[in-house]
């Protein structure tokens, strides 16, 4: 037989190219394909059965498929814009925008415009997301630097070795029940109390006790007096956990000082040794005619360990351990000689157990020397934290029983302790040696200090966007393949 070549025209039906006719049943028929885009021809082996239809399928559906770029120029420097000013930017999947014909420019530019309105709305909310987050920098800041101000602001170093600010970054980790709580056990010493008062206003200088012990005369000046207030407060730590404390004080060395109260007849030899203990925990001791030193500690109320604030942290974000050692309150009237009965007394207080004291900027109280000839004092190196106005007159007479007031304004607080024990050296001068003048002292938390608060950062703006690509398939209007099928072997019949 004579070979035979017949030429059929194959057209697409989506991603397959198919014959519209076969009249011929071939075995072992090689194909030529001749592609319609470069004319050239490849030969592959095919298997054709009977009289079913020729099927010449792609080997690469995807090459009948094709992306074009999209001018993302602007939208991504508004995306870099933003991150470089804090804002948290996500990305989304990029979307496919699906165009059927290659050659259909109508639908090509609706597409792209609809990219473009898109990316625009997507600039503008990444721009906003800038500019808000731009504002909340620049807050962050200015608090941030008026922060920083207030803590330096009359900071400087004290003759006594100890640095003195005017406000703290840390948080109090101490916090006494301001309710006042009572704990009516008695305290021990090697000497008895003179006289036990009971029920409220019990005694006029610590009028908001249920239990005061008091001790008087000559035996006060060798005692050692323990008071223990269960409970009284509680310690929380850099986590926000609280545990309750017992709070001890030990009240000892105490020193005679030269000014009888109780004298009318000659107030300027020494007066008689009188100290009242309160059942409460804050407003705790009264004392007149006496100088002393006070060593105070804290136990955690279910174990009993004693809590080692010369360790608590000092960092901006974790709590201190403050202690308000009194109220350094005075009073300057001296009186004529026939009035026996205005005060003249001007409280201090020392310690050489904390490395920074605290004192508001507006306080008239500081660091001086209080020794004078003919003045009993039992400060260290003779310098005390003591109200340094000569003039000073307190504005009212309840003052020791306002923590607020005398915290802020006429108290010192000390801080950055170097011992878990501190002790405190107490008492008063007078500030006219020829008057009368009495004192009294109250060991008290320094709740009310105000401590600044270090400027929190607003969390960052968080803005998400995506970017479009357009998928289209490619010219389908293009010249059909044409499949040459040739007989190549003799035994091939018609």
């Amino acid at each position: 037989m004579e070979n035979r070549k017949d030429q059929y025209k194959l057209y697409k039906s989506g991603k397959l190219w198919i014959t519209a006719t076969v009249a011929v049943v071939l075995f072992n028929a090689s194909v030529t394909v001749v592609s319609a885009d470069d004319g050239k021809t490849t030969e592959q082996s095919s298997l054709v059965q009977n009289d079913k239809d020729v099927a010449l399928v792609s080997e690469n559906p995807s090459d009948n498929q094709t992306s074009m770029a999209v001018d993302d120029t602007e939208i991504v420097s508004a995306v870099e814009s933003a991150e470089s000013v804090g804002v948290v930017v996500k990305q989304e999947p990029t979307r496919s925008n699906i165009v059927s014909d290659s050659e259909n420019t109508e639908d090509i530019a609706k597409v792209k415009n609809d990219i473009a309105s898109d990316y625009e709305q997507q600039i503008a909310e990444l721009q906003n997301a800038e500019k808000t987050q731009q504002q909340n920098n620049q807050q962050f800041n200015q608090h941030t630097e008026e922060y920083e101000s207030a803590l330096h602001k009359g900071k400087k170093q004290n003759k006594d070795g100890k640095t003195q600010i005017a406000t703290s970054a840390a948080k109090q980790a101490l916090d006494f029940d301001t309710s006042k709580p009572a704990d009516e056990s008695s305290p021990t010493s090697n000497i008895g109390p003179s006289k036990i008062c009971t029920g409220i206003g019990s005694h006029s200088n610590l009028s908001d006790s249920t239990k005061v012990w008091e001790y008087v005369g000559p035996p006060v000046l060798n005692a050692t007096i323990e008071k223990t207030w269960s409970r009284s407060g509680s310690i929380e730590d850099a986590d926000g956990n609280k545990q309750s404390v017992d709070f001890h004080e030990i009240f000892h060395d105490f020193q005679l000082q030269n000014g009888n109260w109780n004298d009318t007849n000659n107030y300027k030899e020494s007066g008689i040794p009188h100290l009242a203990i309160s059942s409460n925990a804050v407003d705790n001791i009264w004392a007149t005619n006496l100088n002393w030193q006070t060593t105070f500690w804290f136990t955690y109320s279910d174990s009993h360990e004693v809590v080692p604030i010369s360790k608590v942290p000092g960092s901006n974000e974790e709590p201190k351990v403050y202690f308000l050692s009194g109220s350094l309150s005075s009073t300057n009237f001296a009186g004529p000689e026939w009035d026996n009965w205005n005060g003249n007394r001007k409280e201090y207080v020392q310690t050489n157990d904390a490395k920074t004291a605290i004192i508001n900027e507006q306080s008239t109280i500081g660091l001086d020397y209080i020794s004078a000839d003919g003045i009993a004092d039992n400060a260290p190196d003779g310098l005390a934290y003591v109200n340094t106005s000569a003039d000073f007159q307190s504005p009212n007479w309840d003052e020791d029983t306002n923590p607020q007031h005398y915290a802020i304004e006429e108290g010192v607080s000390f801080t950055d302790f170097t011992t878990d024990k501190p002790t405190l050296y107490i008492g008063a001068v007078p500030m006219n040696k020829n008057a009368r003048w009495w004192h009294e002292n109250h060991n008290m938390n320094s709740d009310e200090l105000a401590f600044l608060k270090k400027p929190e950062k607003i969390d960052p703006v968080t803005v998400t966007y995506h970017l479009n690509t357009i998928t289209y398939e490619k010219n389908n209007n293009i010249q059909p393949l044409v499949a040459e099928i040739t007989d190549s072997d003799p035994e091939v019949h018609q």
